[in-house]
């Protein structure tokens, strides 16, 4: 199967990796603390988009906030040092974004003037990560968030424009003559996922439009290197389909570059946001979500609708529209949190997402930007930024690969294994290192290596190197590699086997079988008064034909007046009057045993009717659509919305009459980012001397928080 071919590559590339990476190690030759003064160097979409490569977000940090107002160490990150962004740079990306919050930092509307201490503190990491030879973004990030109550000013529903407008246009001047010496490393981009509640209004989008052609006015009116530079804009909330659709999004004009840009080349590039699909990517309220792509084990996705061919879909979809048009698409945002305290394998899965999107970046002409909010242990942080140690290196060289020659791959690990000490290892490992290492040094020192020959070499280094083994066993984290799979069958269950190359540790992955697909029941005897009745049902799998039988028990007579009220037969013990005559059946009158028997086979149905693999997602504004399993032979199912985890006041109700497995509830008091919980119930009706009893069965309850910013494809 193609699938197991592919992912067979991957985990033999992805998982070549050790707790640590030694790759190159960068020493600036530039003085401390000088600016870049260097002639600007005016690449075109190509090289720019070569230049940058794989890229990582410096987030959570300088788009922090507290009491309104930016900080730095707000959401729990120690200062940044320089020695973070040389980590960043020895881990082999080529840029970093930084995003920048002004909120609380920018004076009264007389000036709007930017904290000077804050804008030299921003010039000053914007100086290391130059120095390091990495490309660089700022933006204006939270203040556009639409949260006026965290200080939030840069609303596009704003009924005052030009208020916001005065303010944005200041912002940016101050900001671009700040750093406008800085040469072609030092991109700027407009803004952060600005938009509005629902979906894009036209009028709305104007503004969006007017504050991405304010940016670019007003940063070339500041002349010098600005003329020239780079510019980023990004559309609605950067959601891909607001962007590329026909919803109202504009490239701003750019008559103000420097003439000696030919005319034919743009210098505006496209932001886009990528997180799908948000259960496996960004929420880490539920661990079961743990994996990802056509590979995944089933039991542990929950949104098929967003595997590789989607991310492909929508990579070619910004691809067309502006890539080949002449603007680069900057992809600024992309990851996935962690969740291998849940499931080991699902570093692994995470490896494979990045690898995945920057293989398609790199193809479709796109820059990868890899989002990092600091927090390794349960959300997207690669790095820690106490230690500027790399906590997951088998996902950072995941992405560097696609980006490196056979010829680079090798010089990379020749680099981490010169590193290495030896006597932190078994004899029996380092050896087989050691003689990996001596090969490839002798392929690379002859100049004449094929790609092939450099290819082998690589995957030598890359298989000693990951099955080193600590000479005292320890290690900080399991590096499993998948060492066999087994499908599951029909009813027999699968598995996946993952083996941790450092310990020899192994994690079995279960892989539930479908089952049985049962048809319908048949009538096979019908139950009398006196004798069982039974009924079956065939697994309409074509190898399997499993029969199932239920039995149909004798209702037993009810006589009434001498004579049996279902068959009619009399009743032994009544003594009749001569002129009794035998009265007539009903067929609508129900025992009271059948009742009963009724009654236990509801309570059978719903004790049998459990409610699995439910999820919500929030497609559009105020309705969401509540999805699960279809159960056996229910009437229907009651569905409850609220903000109470308790549901002491739902907001919302919903019984359905059939049998589905799909609901879409609208719900007035939806709101995004905020947490709710749903609960659904199966239920079965039985009929009781003419009328409609309800059994109904136990709660399946499910939290969800609201995201607009993606529309799933059903």
């Amino acid at each position: 199967m193609k699938t197991k071919k592919i992912f067979s590559v991957l985990i033999s590339a992805v998982m070549a990796v050790s707790a640590t990476i030694s790759m190159i190690s960068f020493t600036s030759s530039a003085e401390e603390g000088v600016p870049n003064t260097a002639a600007f160097d005016d690449l075109n979409q190509e090289e720019i988009t070569a230049a940058m490569g794989a890229s990582w977000n410096l987030g959570n940090q300088f788009d922090a906030y507290s009491n309104r107002k930016g900080n730095e160490t707000a959401w729990g990150n120690p200062t940044v040092k320089k020695e973070l962004i040389e980590a960043v740079k020895n881990a082999g990306f080529k840029s970093i974004r930084i995003p920048v919050t002004y909120m609380g930092r920018i004076g009264p509307s007389t000036t709007y003037e930017i904290d000077a201490e804050w804008l030299d503190r921003i010039k000053e990491v914007v100086e290391w990560c130059i120095e390091c030879d990495l490309y660089v973004i700022i933006n204006i990030h939270h203040d556009g968030n639409g949260d006026s109550n965290n200080g939030a000013w840069l609303d596009c529903s704003a009924s005052d424009q030009n208020t916001v407008v005065d303010k944005f246009k200041a912002c940016w001047k101050q900001i671009a003559e700040k750093f406008a010496d800085y040469d072609e490393h030092l991109i700027f981009e407009s803004m952060n996922e600005v938009g509005a509640s629902g979906n894009p209004t036209q009028a709305v989008y104007e503004n969006i439009n007017n504050y991405n052609q304010v940016f670019v006015d007003t940063v070339r009116e500041t002349s010098d290197n600005n003329a020239k530079r780079w510019l980023l804009v990004p559309g609605w909330y950067t959601n891909i389909d607001n962007t590329v659709g026909d919803y109202g999004f504009k490239v701003p004009t750019d008559e103000n570059r420097d003439p000696s840009i030919p005319e034919n080349e743009k210098r505006i590039m496209i932001s886009v946001h990528y997180y799908d699909p948000w259960f496996f990517c960004g929420d880490n309220t539920d661990t079961a979500y743990s994996q990802w792509g056509k590979d995944g084990n089933p039991d542990k996705k929950n949104d098929t609708w967003a595997d590789e061919e989607y991310m492909e879909g929508q990579v070619e979809k910004v691809s067309d529209k502006f890539v080949q048009a002449g603007y680069p698409v900057v992809i600024g945002e992309y990851g996935c949190i962690n969740k291998a305290y849940a499931d080991p394998a699902n570093t692994l899965f995470r490896a494979y997402y990045c690898k995945n999107m920057c293989e398609l970046s790199k193809k479709y002409g796109c820059i990868p930007v890899y989002w990092d909010n600091g927090a390794p242990s349960n959300s997207f942080g690669l790095f820690n930024r106490n230690t500027c140690k790399i906590e997951f290196p088998e996902i950072i060289d995941a992405m560097m690969e696609v980006y490196l020659t056979p010829k680079e791959n090798v010089e990379r690990y020749i680099d981490k294994v010169s590193a290495l000490d030896g006597e932190s290892y078994t004899a029996e490992t380092w050896g087989a290192i050691n003689t990996a290492l001596n090969s490839a040094q002798e392929l690379i020192s002859s100049g004449t290596a094929t790609d092939e020959q450099l290819l082998e070499a690589y995957n030598a280094l890359n298989s000693a190197y990951f099955n080193l083994m600590p000479s005292n066993s320890q290690h900080t984290y399991h590096h499993f590699e998948r060492v066999e799979k087994v499908e599951s069958e029909h009813i027999v269950d699968g598995y996946t086997r993952y083996k941790c190359t450092a310990c020899g540790l192994v994690y079995t992955d279960t892989i539930k079988a479908e089952g049985h697909t049962w048809g319908n029941w048949t009538l096979v005897n019908k139950a009398t008064c006196t004798e069982n009745g039974s009924m079956e049902r065939i697994c309409k799998n074509e190898e399997c034909h499993e029969k199932e039988i239920k039995i149909l028990y004798a209702s037993g007579h009810i006589f009434d007046s001498g004579f049996c009220t279902i068959c009619g037969a009399k009743d032994p013990s009544y003594v009749f009057a001569t002129t009794g005559t035998q009265p007539k059946t009903s067929s609508n009158t129900r025992s009271a045993e059948q009742v009963k028997k009724d009654k236990k086979n509801a309570e059978n149905i719903i004790n049998h009717a459990k409610i699995k693999k439910l999820t919500v997602i929030s497609k559009e504004k105020k309705k969401i659509t509540v999805k699960w399993n279809k159960a056996n032979k229910v009437t229907g199912y009651i569905i409850q919305v609220s903000d109470n985890k308790k549901f002491k006041k739902p907001i919302a109700k919903k019984t359905l009459k059939k049998n589905a497995k799909k609901v879409t509830i609208k719900i007035k008091k939806l709101k995004k980012g905020k947490t709710y919980w749903v609960r659904v119930r199966a239920y079965k009706n039985y009929k009781s001397n003419g009328k409609t009893n309800m059994v109904k069965g136990s709660w399946k309850k499910v939290k969800f928080k609201v995201n607009l910013r993606t529309k799933p494809t059903e």
